[in-house]
């Protein structure tokens, strides 16, 4: 799909410059919806101190992104530590839900090339 390209391409580009990432789509190859697949996502969130949400409009909606971001946001907020970022990628601001409209957001369009957006990413990922 277009959103994997896409992720691949981001994930690439973030690995090479330092970062360990957990791609749940690419790291989870099992069946959607079982406990085995929410019990290794719950464990990479607890584990993570950043989260990059991928908006595009298929992401959006997705339960199971919807699932993802909102046990990392609780996370943050029974911490109070953790950076949840979303990258835009054609869809608009008004289209994201508040939680993640009111956190750090940035854009990134497709076919253009990714450094300035990775180099804010490293900035406020590695801050945290």
């Amino acid at each position: 799909s277009r959103d994997g390209e896409f992720v691949e391409a981001l994930s690439a580009q973030l690995e090479s410059r330092g970062l360990r990432l957990f791609v749940s789509g690419k790291v989870i190859d099992a069946q959607v919806g079982s406990g085995s697949w929410m019990d290794a996502i719950g464990t990479a969130i607890s584990s993570s101190r950043a989260m990059l949400v991928v908006a595009t409009s298929a992401a959006l909606e997705s339960e199971w992104v919807a699932k993802e971001w909102s046990l990392f946001y609780q996370q943050i907020e029974a911490t109070g530590r953790g950076a949840l970022v979303t990258l835009r990628v054609g869809v608009g601001l008004g289209n994201l839900p508040e939680t993640l409209r009111t956190r750090q957001v940035l854009e990134a369009k497709r076919g253009v090339p990714l450094s300035p957006v990775i180099t804010r990413l490293l900035a406020l990922v590695r801050g945290v």
